[in-house]
């Protein structure tokens, strides 16, 4: 599992567990507009091949904590359409 920019930042949080759900980092992407000459987008849609989107990275964290517990199932809420909801549920089954 790679290191993430996130501890150098806060090394703390290595102490964490982790399971690597992702492709990281993800690319920043320059765009072209006729407005703005510097408009640049974080590619968070490419973090992994099974769902991608922000989402993920959270998960990575939380569902490692599951699964060093030894939970079998987890619970999550939301709106309706929650991405999160959805992005749980396929990370669980995969």
């Amino acid at each position: 599992m790679m290191q993430l920019p996130l501890y150098d930042v806060f090394p703390a949080l290595q102490k964490l567990p982790r399971v690597a759900l992702g492709n990281f980092p993800t690319p920043v992407q320059k765009l072209t507009s006729p407005e703005y000459d510097n408009l640049w987008i974080k590619r968070d849609d490419m973090s992994s091949t099974l769902y991608g989107g922000n989402k993920v990275r959270k998960l990575e964290f939380t569902l490692a904590e599951a699964i060093v517990t030894g939970k079998k199932k987890v619970v999550t809420m939301g709106g309706i359409g929650t991405n999160h909801g959805l992005a749980t549920a396929i990370f669980c089954k995969h």
